[in-house]
């Protein structure tokens, strides 16, 4: 139902019920039987003066001829009767013991009207007239009374003449009627939804593209609150703390740009939008009204969205990719049972490591160590706690040196490690509090198998001993580590260049 209907449904509304307490208090409205008793009552007493005259004349023929007339010429007239007080009837036409019901109140009915006779100022009897009740009953009496035909009259005729003239007045009133059409026509072919609004926040003109988003049940925005609108209530039960791009423009008298805001329009699909509001001046610069646009883009959105999850999955690759280079990287350059540097790794870093303190003329130090006696772990344990023993020995050495530092699993049960920035005290040092805590702990952290005690023997060349090759640094230090196996193993011996005499 659109405004000028429901407009012209309570004003009708209000007039009938302005008749109906008007009827109830001042009893405007004619009721239909009160008007036939009285028409009833007006015959009756012109009878009763004919009758009265005849009496007082004692013409009996003539007074017996009337009252035959009267009930001859008006057929709702059941019977006539002339009553002495006394109680007997002088004259009567038709059965009158049947139909003559006397009224209860002594007042006339409709169906029963009594006119008094006097004579000498005193009561000489009455006059008694039972018509026949040709009313309506029931619902036809409730059809027909005329209070109910007013009430339809003005109900239907009276709606249709407010409603036609509700519409003309709309006409005049509408402020959508303002806009000139082609300025109309010119927002309806835009792909935008508009709005225009007054400075309440009403609509006063709505173009075809916000009408498209709109649910089906608003038809007819023109004249309501855009707070009020069903693809707007959502928007505002998600801005507790915010205002409206409209509402925001409104309060600051100054234009709202792009704000963004998702709208579910009447298909129920998201539509995501950017909403600007703008003041609307006249000429003298007063705020007359607010144009508010909903820029739809919904299809950048999704495509946003694809991009950011094709970036997404592309950093997932590349975070899955360097894992997988790191893993490839510690495959070829770790030792698989001990997490230190291969060989090959080792050397691959050991050669610039040796040839950047060569040419700065700086220390270097070798340390070759060597597990003492490990093919009896293997044969007395096992290959599987020999593995062990290798491992708590490389994870002790390894918590002993500095990031810095190199180390490797040399081959088998021996290690190298190289050494630069310190003395050859702190060397020594390094290598002896390792050899310590491997005898102390190593043994401790073998599992579900009680050891003998682990030990290792070390061996430490320097650069400055005349090396000129890493590879023959490292034969120094394996010459070492052979003079501490030959001195009863578990020992720390510095290589030192033989004098010849």
């Amino acid at each position: 139902m659109n405004v000028i209907a429901r407009l012209s449904l309570g004003l009708i509304a209000l007039i009938i019920s302005l008749l109906m307490i008007s009827d109830l208090l001042f009893d405007v409205i004619p009721d239909r039987d009160e008007i036939l008793r009285e028409s009833r009552q007006h015959t009756a007493e012109s009878l009763a003066v004919q009758i009265v005259a005849l009496l007082e004349s004692a013409d009996i023929a003539v007074l017996s001829k009337t009252l035959q007339e009267v009930a001859t010429r008006n057929p709702d007239i059941l019977s006539v009767a002339i009553r002495k007080s006394s109680g007997e009837i002088l004259m009567q036409r038709g059965d009158h013991a049947r139909y003559w019901t006397p009224p209860e109140s002594g007042k006339s009915t409709i169906n029963a009207i009594q006119i008094p006779i006097y004579s000498e100022q005193k009561l000489w009897g009455n006059i008694e007239i039972a018509y026949a009740y040709n009313g309506a009953k029931g619902i036809q009496k409730l059809l027909t009374s005329p209070t109910f035909m007013l009430i339809s009259i003005l109900a239907f005729a009276g709606g249709a003449l407010i409603y036609i003239y509700m519409r003309r007045a709309m006409q005049y009133l509408d402020p959508s009627s303002a806009v000139p059409g082609r300025v109309r026509k010119a927002f309806d072919i835009l792909n935008d939804g508009i709005l225009v609004l007054d400075k309440s926040g009403r609509i006063v003109l709505a173009n075809e593209s916000f009408k498209n988003l709109s649910s089906h049940e608003e038809t007819e925005l023109n004249g309501k609150k855009i707070s009020d609108l069903e693809i707007i209530k959502p928007v505002l039960k998600k801005l507790p703390h915010e205002l409206p791009p409209w509402e925001q423009a409104v309060i600051n008298q100054s234009t709202v740009t792009e704000k963004p805001l998702s709208l579910r329009d009447r298909n129920d699909k998201i539509k995501e939008m950017l909403v600007s509001a703008q003041p609307i001046t006249d000429d003298g610069g007063q705020v007359r009204g607010y144009l508010v646009t909903f820029n739809d883009v919904s299809a950048l959105h999704e495509s946003n969205l694809q991009l950011q999850e094709a970036l997404d999955e592309l950093k997932n690759s590349r975070a899955k990719m360097e894992k997988y280079n790191k893993e490839l990287e510690l495959m070829a350059t770790r030792d698989p049972l001990t997490g230190c540097l291969n060989r090959r790794s080792f050397f691959d870093k050991a050669e610039n490591v040796f040839a950047f303190a060569l040419q700065g003329n700086k220390d270097l130090f070798c340390i070759m160590a060597d597990i003492d006696h490990f093919k009896s772990f293997n044969d007395l344990y096992g290959h599987h706690i020999g593995d062990q023993v290798i491992q708590a020995v490389a994870r002790t050495v390894n918590s002993n040196l500095r990031p810095t530092d190199l180390f490797c699993r040399y081959g088998g049960e021996e290690f190298c490690i190289i050494l630069e920035n310190l003395t050859l005290s702190e060397a020594e040092e390094i290598s002896e509090r390792i050899r310590k805590a491997i005898e102390r702990t190593g043994s401790a952290s073998i599992r579900n198998t009680d050891v003998k005690t682990i030990t290792m023997s070390f061996g430490i060349a320097s650069i400055t001993e005349g090396s000129t090759t890493l590879e023959e640094l490292i034969e120094q230090a394996d010459n070492a580590l052979y003079m501490s196996k030959e001195a009863g193993r578990n020992l720390v011996t510095v290589w030192k260049q033989p004098e010849y005499h």
